[in-house]
């Protein structure tokens, strides 16, 4: 993010709600040019998964930084 985003919640909050719509979409655009040469869709969405993993991974890690571990 640029040091305006970071500044401004605003920015932000605009910049998230107009990158979003546009990342879905194109989701949907990749999933039928992939089906188009033959991929089957349960490899689909393991591509789908291995990609997010790093996504998910870091947000845990951003979410959890400073809070006490869990117990059992």
């Amino acid at each position: 993010m640029t040091a305006t985003a970071q500044k401004n919640p605003l920015t932000s909050g605009l910049l998230l709600a107009a990158v979003g719509p546009i990342a879905f979409s194109g989701k949907a655009i990749i999933v039928k040019l992939a089906y188009r040469h033959g991929i089957n869709a349960v490899t689909l969405l393991m591509l789908r998964m291995l990609f997010a993993f790093p996504l998910f991974l870091a947000m845990t890690l951003w979410a959890g930084r400073g809070q006490a571990a869990l117990t059992p």
